[in-house]
């Protein structure tokens, strides 16, 4: 394997000077030391640069613990969920080498190639899709070949096994990834301890009841074994860039079982002992396709295409005493479609426009069994135009973007559609390479989730049934927030940031004992309104030495 490593050495020499001794003539005077230390941090308007240090590579396995190691004080990452998202709680979308990095591809970095971390606000370039906070891994090349890399980690009392297999090729213009992972788990260990208490109207005929309920695991079993493999072929060039990426997933969990203890403090029902007994079987093949073309230095157009089907089966039995057993079983086909065009237009140095198509389509059929057999068609999808406009000043950065949704709700004979508009405006600001600042505001929807709208009823225990509602509403949101970062040296980083955040026609659980016999029916509505807001400061010191 041969890289091309490009490498610059500064030297700082120390120089003395002496003469022939005259007595009683020029004093001899010891000159000071010199010491110059590059920076490893700095900032801009939009851009902050990080430079891990060598033992922050060399402790990290994997993208996301060298970004925990390095503690960007804009960011805050969650090693444990894999996850990275802004101190405001916004998601940061993850790119090495300016191209999207999936959670394969940030498992199996070779951490010691990282050469720098960016962090971008709202950034023009088109290879970041238009992302509005981003992290760049900028790596070493290979002029060609690559590197394999196996982890594998073991977890006592949970029994639980991982296996990783990592391997990137480079030839020319081409790269090649193949990643495959399996991952076994099996806890004998959960359980939950619970007291709930339900009022009816009428349970059963008996007229108007208070009953608590308590519920105490006894024994479990939780099993899970999950496959991945995914191969990638990657042709990037200073004009076009072109990424295929096909990928397959299997997840089983043959067991998800408990045996719990139910007390009551009716005489309606005896004290007895409940089973559950839970298992699935989900896989899905998928086709990620990024595909971008420079046109001119002003001119150049990128687009994403995502296509996924899968399929899921599900086996519910729950059984308490003698009387009682609900089966409930589920078999889905699913299919997504995503589609998302971009033309980036630089008019000039200050000036970028960027136009987005976008386009969602997801076709769900799920075949209910058992106690409560149906057939439910979900035909969830829609579409968003936009367009979005920087001004790029010497240390301002200012901007916005505006567009409108589409959005087509089809759920078996229910007919839903809405449409919305959507909008952010930014402004960042740096006077010098160690200060930083953004405010930022933006307006938009969220969607229910599919699961939050299906007719279907179905019944959880004794006393609990579940159902979602067909037309719930879209609830729509703004937030806004402003942040601070200042980077004095290599050795200190703080971050200060404050935000709100504000819901409107929310979606909330109700409970009403409208389920049959009395029983009490857990469904979604539309109600009431959301306000948090969040002030907080952090700081890192590092008091290692740096070493370049």
């Amino acid at each position: 394997m041969r890289k091309v490593i490009l490498t610059s050495l500064f030297l700082i020499p120390l120089l003395g000077y002496a003469q022939t001794e005259i007595p009683d003539s020029i004093e001899g005077k010891e000159l000071n030391e010199v010491v110059v230390e590059a920076s490893n941090q700095r900032t801009s308007s939009n851009i902050s640069t990080y430079i891990p240090m060598a033992r922050q590579k060399n402790a990290a396995a994997d993208a996301i613990s060298l970004l925990s190691q390095m503690a960007i004080p804009q960011i805050e990452v969650d090693p444990i969920g894999q996850a990275v998202k802004t101190a405001s709680g916004q998601g940061v979308s993850i790119f090495i080498d300016f191209l999207p990095a999936t959670a394969q591809d940030l498992q199996g970095m070779r951490t010691q190639d990282v050469k720098k971390v960016e962090y971008y606000l709202h950034p023009t370039d088109p290879r970041f899709q238009g992302a509005h906070y981003a992290i760049n891994f900028i790596m070493q090349k290979y002029e060609w070949g690559g590197y394999t890399k196996v982890t594998a980690n073991k977890w006592f009392g949970v029994n639980r096994t991982e296996g990783e297999v990592y391997s990137k090729m480079a030839y020319k213009s081409m790269i090649f990834d193949l990643y495959a992972d399996e991952i076994y788990l099996t806890n004998r260990h959960g359980g939950t301890a619970s007291t709930e208490t339900f009022r009816f109207e009428d349970l059963y005929g008996n007229g108007p009841q208070t009953i608590q309920r308590t519920s105490e695991t006894n024994s479990s079993l939780y099993r899970n074994n999950s496959n991945d493999i995914a191969l990638r072929a990657l042709y990037n060039s200073d004009k076009a860039r072109i990424s295929n990426r096909i990928s397959y997933s299997l997840t089983n969990v043959p067991h998800n079982d408990a045996v719990n203890s139910l007390l009551y403090s009716s005489e309606l029902f005896p004290n007895a002992s409940a089973t559950s007994l839970k298992s699935s079987h989900n896989w899905a093949l998928s086709y990620n396709g990024n595909y971008s073309y420079r046109f001119s230095p002003k001119l150049s157009f990128e687009a994403v295409a995502i296509y996924t089907y899968g399929k899921n089966k599900s086996y519910s039995f729950y059984s308490s005493g003698k009387d009682l057993s609900i089966t409930n079983n589920a078999s889905e086909d699913a299919h997504h479609l995503q589609i998302n065009p971009r033309l980036y237009w630089r008019l000039n140095k200050r000036n970028t426009f960027i136009f987005y198509l976008a386009s969602i389509q997801n076709w769900n059929t799920i075949d209910y069994s058992g106690d409560s057999p149906s057939r439910q068609k979900y035909n969830v999808g829609g579409y968003s135009a936009g367009a979005h406009y920087n001004l790029s000043l010497e240390k301002w950065d200012i901007g916005g973007e505006f567009g409108w949704v589409w959005e087509r709700n089809h759920i078996s004979n229910s007919r839903m559609n809405d449409n919305f508009p959507r909008a952010i405006a930014y402004a960042t600001y740096s006077p010098n390479d160690k200060h930083q600042f953004e405010v930022n505001w933006n307006y938009s929807k969220d969607v229910p989730d599919a699961s939050q709208k299906s007719p279907n009823m179905l019944q959880q225990d004794e006393l609990m049934w579940y159902q979602g509602t067909p037309t719930l509403s879209d609830y729509s949101y703004h937030n806004a927030g402003l942040t601070y970062t200042w980077l004095p040296n290599n050795r200190w980083q703080l971050s200060a940031d404050g935000y709100i955040y504000m819901l409107g026609n929310r979606c909330v659980t109700i409970y009403s004992p409208t389920a049959p016999e009395g029983t009490m029916l857990r469904k979604y509505v539309n109600d009431g309104n959301y306000r948090s807001g969040m002030l907080g400061v952090s700081a890192t010191a590092n008091s290692s030495e740096v070493n370049l």
